[in-house]
C-alpha cells in the first residue's frame, strides 16, 4: 500500500523535516477545502446532555493521554489530536476525521493504538472506527 512506502519515508526524516512535511500536508488540506469548520462538531455535541458531554469529554481526555505517550508529539498534534470522538457505544467507538486521507493514515497506523488507550480508559475492548467528519455530519443530519 502506498501509505505503508510512505509512512517508512516519513519515519526515515528528522524530526525537523518531519514538521515540515506535515505543514505542507496541512496546507493542501486547506487548499483542498477539507478543513473541517467548528460549526459541524458543535453541532454534533449538542444532541447529547450536558452530563453526557462533559463525560465524552473526560473520556477522549484519558485517550488522547495515553496516545500522546506512545507517538512522537508532531504526529500527535497533526494526526491525533486534530481527530474527534463521535460515538461510543457497547461495541464500537467512531472517530473522525477531517478527510479520507487522514481517515486511512489513522486505519492504518493507530487503530490497534487507539483500541488499546479505550481499553485502558473503559477496561472493555470496543471496534475502532473511522469515518470522515463531514460525510459523518451528513449522515446524522438526516
Amino acid at each position: 500500500m502506498i501509505t505503508d512506502k510512505l509512512f517508512n519515508e516519513f519515519q526515515k526524516l528528522s524530526d525537523e523535516n518531519q514538521q515540515r512535511v506535515l505543514d505542507f500536508v496541512e496546507l493542501l488540506i486547506n487548499q483542498q477545502g477539507k478543513v473541517l469548520n467548528n460549526t459541524s462538531e458543535e453541532s454534533d455535541l449538542e444532541t447529547l446532555g450536558s452530563d453526557q458531554k462533559e463525560e465524552k469529554e473526560i473520556f477522549w481526555e484519558e485517550v488522547l493521554k495515553i496516545m500522546k505517550q506512545q507517538i512522537i508529539q508532531p504526529i500527535f498534534d497533526k494526526w491525533i489530536k486534530s481527530s474527534i470522538p463521535l460515538s461510543l457505544s457497547e461495541t464500537t467507538f467512531v472517530i473522525g476525521a477531517e478527510n479520507d486521507f487522514i481517515k486511512e493514515w489513522l486505519e492504518v497506523r493507530y487503530s490497534d493504538s487507539f483500541r488499546r488507550a479505550v481499553r485502558l480508559v473503559i477496561d472493555r475492548n470496543v471496534e475502532i472506527k473511522f469515518v470522515v467528519i463531514e460525510q459523518h455530519v451528513r449522515l446524522v443530519g438526516r
